[in-house]
């Protein structure tokens, strides 16, 4: 069975929260601090893909990614799609690459990536 794990980014106090429970009436509770909570629309949950980088680190939505080539790739997930995919930086903007089209192409092709950071932490690798 895949493993189910969140991140959120905490849109108030920009930073990544990985430690806390989402409950039915859509309030974040924070478990280190047990007392803390807050509504689900400060935050932008992201969900782990079940793969893992070449270092073993988890993948998540919105991760910032790298291929031995140097090439950059943003993952989205696609509602119309069905899927998590990879956009490439073209040098002007993002773009899907049809060899690398989405995360089951990279298992299948051993296509070795590493996180190099996330869409909310990182916004300078987006340019």
């Amino acid at each position: 069975m895949r493993k189910l794990a969140f991140r959120a980014w905490d849109k108030e106090n920009n930073r990544m929260e990985t430690t806390f429970e989402v409950t039915s009436q859509g309030v974040i509770k924070f478990t280190p601090l047990g007392m803390t909570t807050k509504y689900l629309e400060h935050f932008i949950l992201m969900q782990f893909t079940g793969m893992k980088d070449k270092n073993g680190k988890e993948i998540y939505e919105s991760d910032l990614l790298m291929c031995e080539e140097g090439i950059r790739y943003k993952l989205e997930w696609e509602e119309q799609y069905g899927g998590y995919r990879l956009y490439f930086w073209g040098g002007k903007d993002w773009d899907w690459d049809e060899q690398i089209d989405d995360m089951y192409d990279y298992q299948t092709k051993r296509i070795s990536l590493e996180i190099i950071g996330n869409l909310y932490e990182n916004p300078e690798l987006l340019k």
